[in-house]
């Protein structure tokens, strides 16, 4: 048996310019964490760069995917397809707004499409699929 490494291996170390520490410094310093100014601003540049008339930060990925499951109208008695390779809070955020998740893999399969097109799997009542980043865009 070999023995334990001696170092840790470092996976995924960040890099971060000196200009981007003094940012994070700044916002810190100025008593804003969560919104103002700087969320602000970054709000209004992201809706200028999309082209859209405004953008909503938010704090991670759980809040956005709620957002746009309530954006969407998904509520009781709606289906919403998502990957089992994801993390929980993917299903979780559906079954919160009162929505089915419905898992559907990746493996090229389901890539197929089945009659007139459609994939397969798909049914009426699927309100929506946010898509797998990993193997297929969004539906």
């Amino acid at each position: 048996m070999a023995p334990p490494r001696g170092r840790y291996l470092v996976f995924g170390a960040p890099r971060l310019p000196e200009e981007a520490i003094q940012a994070a410094v700044e916002v810190l310093r100025s008593g804003w964490l969560g919104t103002g100014p700087r969320v602000a601003a970054f709000e209004k540049a992201f809706s200028r760069y999309i082209g859209a008339p405004f953008a909503v930060a938010v704090g991670s990925c759980t809040a956005a995917l709620h957002l746009a499951l309530r954006l969407a109208e998904v509520g009781p008695g709606d289906e919403v397809i998502t990957t089992p390779l994801t993390f929980a809070a993917t299903a979780n955020v559906i079954v919160h707004v009162g929505g089915a998740p419905r898992f559907r893999g990746c493996g090229s399969s389901h890539r197929q499409s089945g009659s007139r097109g459609s994939p397969r799997g798909y049914h009426p009542s699927d309100k929506g699929d946010p898509g797998c980043p990993l193997c297929r865009p969004p539906l």
